[in-house]
């Protein structure tokens, strides 16, 4: 396994860990599809975005008014994520920021069909530029660092890899473990961010990263000027008919 990935380590006595992490072998989420829908057989791109900031402009950018839902992953009443399908090259799966990341082994082992079957996956996430560390203190409101496995190549090229001592965590880190393990193309984004809010500057990298996925994610997107300032709608429309 390659380097960049840490190991799991977990306590040395089963009287540290809680009853619902006890009973993580009963918990299960399921696959709940929409109309006709099923699996793909094959997928060019598998997007798995987890973070409200990136799920918010990935909502807002691509998905329109969400009628291209394939399917949900769900435990009870609890929906976990809502997988779309943008178009024949890539499917976009969302992941709820109130899944628990205890249960998140369970979660990703519903996606195993949809990884397996990905020739490329892009995981995207993001953290508060507080957690970044680094002897030369960060000058813009925004940027991406990423990592991949040993076949994943990025489709960005100006994109620095995230370097030690940072750390990756949640679902999206998970999946790139599996795809390591499984020696599949996968590669990883993190947006570091200033605050947890997007305009004209910290939008920038996901506009730049978005035009470059395979299978483009850049359409004509249903806006909510509550979500965003015109500066940003304005950007990201310039970048659209830039890259049609």
């Amino acid at each position: 396994m390659a380097q960049i990935f840490g190991e799991i380590v977990e306590p040395e006595s089963r009287a540290f860990w809680d009853d619902d992490e006890l009973d993580a072998s009963q918990f299960q989420y399921q696959l709940r599809w929409s109309g006709d829908n099923v699996m793909p057989s094959s997928i060019k791109t598998f997007l798995i975005v987890e973070g409200s900031v990136v799920s918010d402009f990935t909502r807002m950018c691509s998905l329109g008014r969400g009628e291209n839902e394939i399917c949900i992953i769900e435990h009870g009443r609890f929906k976990a994520s809502n997988i779309y399908k943008i178009n024949n090259d890539l499917y976009t799966c969302l992941v709820s920021p109130d899944l628990d990341a205890k249960h998140s082994t369970e979660f990703i082992a519903t996606l195993t069909d949809f990884l397996l079957n990905a020739e490329k996956i892009i995981t995207l996430t993001c953290q508060h530029v507080s957690s970044y560390k680094s002897d030369v203190a960060p000058i813009l409101p925004s940027f991406l660092q990423s990592l991949s496995t040993k076949s994943g190549k990025s489709p960005l090229n100006d994109v620095e890899r995230v370097k030690q001592p940072n750390i990756v965590h949640g679902i999206a880190a998970g999946v790139m473990s599996y795809a390591e393990i499984f020696e599949l193309s996968a590669v990883l984004y993190v947006l570091y961010v200033e605050e947890f809010l997007l305009d004209s500057e910290t939008a920038m990298p996901l506009v730049k990263l978005f035009a470059a996925i395979p299978g483009s994610l850049l359409h004509d997107p249903v806006f909510k000027q509550s979500s965003f300032s015109s500066r940003v709608i304005d950007l990201y429309y310039n970048h659209l008919r830039t890259f049609k």
